[in-house]
């Protein structure tokens, strides 16, 4: 029979349940209770795509893991290399699984058991029917935020053509003998995401049962953000405030340290959903980054980072575990950006001065006098939306949307060994392959 095209969907599934769940012995995982489907959504709180999103934009260089040996930039092997210099060779080998693709649909796997089946389990002992409809809810946003990176990793920015260009597969059910998944457009994948957000807002709680557990302000600010990259400023500014009214609390970080930092970017959070044990992130900071950062006076960047004499780099404190959901912070300068853009200057500046005195220690409050024109404040927006979200690898994101605008496009360039490397605006190269695994099962899919 036919190979199922994500490969280590159902093996996912069942090492993230198979500790809560008893298993026949022809391997099927076999929830039953309203609480074996509630543990189920313990299995399904990483990402695993950190690698990919940071390597692939700029705010992150390249190094060498700590040792001495060289990368070797001619071997297609070297997939880290290929994602930094937009190589040819990404993902390119069949027989090697890319967690980027395969991890978010073990995810998904999961949630449509739940969605599916949830409703229909049996009670036990510290359950009752009235949990069901908020497990359900939790895993329509997760199963959201899955298909959220999906879409924006694999697939072209939301644009004019998000109805022709082609995304990733829609799958609704946990059955692993399907073989048949057309690709959806970015415009189906975008409508199937927003759906599921409105329905688990029907049913999350106000309160999370746990911090890896969504809320209902993860979902207000999953769907601001996902308004945003669609470039439906209104609405994305209709969630944001709902997102800041139901928790609008910045956390300053001006007089933290690095000992104290992760409780209180855990507390800027509206719930968490880990990106995995990827080696992304912890590359030095580009000098680009560095840049637009002000490294003496920015809590973002002094509080976050240590220098480890090991690697001879300034590396994210092992405090910090990076948050693929969206934050408190991002509410604020997503809710600027979309003031900026709708000619509501005023409080575009209101917004970034509420979050900039949490974080610089000598801030100075901006001033409309500051910015000449709109294009100036919603180009400052964009950059206090990097230094912001800079740990919430949002920026490759980012820059796919800005390369739509002329005003905000730019060309990528890069630097290892002596080489340089560039990724012009809507050249493609910010689009990433669908591996050649998934592709060896699904021939007649476009590359």
């Amino acid at each position: 029979m036919k190979k199922i095209f994500f490969l280590t969907i159902l093996v996912g599934a069942m090492a993230s349940c198979d500790k809560y769940l008893d298993i026949e012995p022809k391997g099927h995982v076999i929830p039953n209770t309203i609480e074996d489907y509630d543990l189920l959504l313990n299995g399904i709180h990483t990402i695993s795509n950190e690698e990919v999103l940071a390597l692939t934009a700029d705010d992150y260089k390249m190094y060498n893991d700590g040792s001495s040996v060289q990368i070797d930039t001619k071997n297609p092997d070297s997939q880290s290399f290929q994602l930094f210099s937009w190589g040819e060779f990404r993902f390119y080998n069949p027989t090697q699984s890319v967690s980027a693709w395969n991890n978010p649909y073990s995810n998904i796997y999961t949630c449509n058991k739940i969605i599916n089946e949830v409703m229909q389990a049996a009670s036990s002992l510290r359950y009752s029917e009235t949990d069901k409809p908020q497990i359900q809810a939790e895993a329509y946003y997760n199963r959201a935020l899955d298909y959220f990176y999906l879409v924006n990793i694999f697939a072209k920015a939301y644009s004019a053509s998000a109805s022709s260009d082609l995304a990733v597969p829609i799958v609704t059910v946990a059955d692993a003998t399907q073989t048949t998944f057309p690709r959806a457009t970015v415009a189906e994948v975008y409508d199937f995401i927003i759906a599921d957000l409105e329905k688990a807002l029907k049913n999350l709680p106000t309160k999370s049962k746990a911090i890896v557990r969504p809320n209902m302000g993860s979902a207000y600010s999953l769907l601001s953000r996902v308004y945003l990259y669609k470039g439906d400023y209104e609405k994305s500014l209709e969630y944001a405030n709902k997102a800041i009214n139901f928790n609008g609390t910045l956390q300053n970080y001006v007089n933290s340290t690095r000992e104290t930092i992760g409780d209180e970017y855990r507390l800027g959070q509206y719930s968490l959903r880990y990106f995995g044990g990827t080696a992304g992130y912890q590359g030095g900071l580009s000098d680009d980054l560095k840049s637009v950062l002000n490294t003496t006076n920015d809590s973002r960047y002094y509080s976050f980072y240590r220098y480890y004499t090991g690697y001879g780099e300034f590396k994210v404190t092992y405090k910090i575990r990076p948050n693929a959901g969206a934050s408190i912070g991002e509410m604020y300068v997503t809710r600027a950006e979309c003031y900026a853009r709708l000619g509501k200057k005023d409080l575009a500046i209101t917004d970034l001065n509420t979050l900039r005195a949490k974080r610089l220690k000598e801030h100075t409050p901006l001033q409309e006098a500051d910015f000449n024109t709109d294009k100036e404040l919603i180009k400052f927006c964009l950059e206090e939306r990097r230094r912001e979200t800079f740990m919430s690898h949002l920026r490759l994101l980012d820059i796919k949307r800005m390369n739509l605008e002329p005003d905000f496009a730019i060309t990528l360039v890069k630097e290892f060994q002596g080489e340089t490397y560039k990724a012009e605006p809507n050249s493609g190269k910010l689009v990433l392959p669908i591996p050649a695994q998934v592709l060896k099962f699904n021939p007649s899919w476009e590359k």
